[in-house]
């Protein structure tokens, strides 16, 4: 099995969405709850692939082990903690649930790379994409410290560490990454980030037929 063959999905769903006004990860979009999006795309880029949440019950159905913070309270940070913990393989790719573009193209790139660096993060327009990168096991002991610390920052986390950059706009249009990295906060964030990116799939298309 080589460097990049084995690799472990994580998707947190611990926040509370209050925002939102509803639990964001089982919202849909074209009739496909947003975390279901992300399962499939998941699947077929990892070898393991659970959810980390406080309750499992809202999640029985995707059929997706479910594991809880040991920190919990602690935010995405804590997430991270436990997914390495959790994980059989030696790197985790780490998502947020409210991502519903996450593009299939831009995860197997990232996985493909071969980095010494314990994190694989893209840089967007906004900045490190901290909720949308690799992180490898050898990690576990510096998050657990600083959750310890109090010191909940993931970005601080992956610019304390070396890390490997995915710039997104050297990347090829149909990888959709600026719309793989969107988060979304609020159902008009949603509703726009929808259009975008059904343009952005017709633009495409249209661009592949006349070429």
């Amino acid at each position: 099995m080589t460097y990049c063959e084995f690799m472990t999905g994580a998707i947190l769903a611990g926040g509370k969405s209050s925002r939102f006004g509803e639990n964001k990860a089982l919202f849909p979009i074209h009739g496909i709850p947003i975390i279901k999006k992300i399962i499939d795309i998941l699947h077929k880029n990892t070898e393991e692939l659970f959810i980390v949440a406080r309750d499992a019950a809202p999640y029985k159905s995707f059929g997706v082990k479910v594991i809880k913070d040991i920190y919990p309270g602690k935010g995405p940070l804590a997430g991270l903690h436990a997914s390495l913990l959790n994980a059989r393989s030696d790197r985790v790719f780490l998502i947020a649930c409210d991502m519903p573009f996450l593009s299939d193209k831009l995860v197997a790139h990232m996985r493909s790379i071969r980095s010494s660096a314990p994190v694989v993060v893209p840089l967007s327009q906004k900045g490190l994409e901290p909720l949308h990168a690799i992180y490898k096991k050898e990690l576990v002991s510096i998050v657990e410290k600083r959750i310890l610390s109090g010191n909940l920052s993931l970005k601080g986390l992956v610019e304390s560490v070396p890390h490997t950059i995915v710039r997104l706009d050297e990347l090829p249009q149909n990888f959709f990454t600026e719309l793989s990295v969107l988060n979304i906060n609020t159902k008009l964030d949603l509703e726009k980030a929808t259009q975008l990116y059904d343009k952005c799939v017709s633009d495409n298309e249209e661009r592949i037929s006349n070429s």
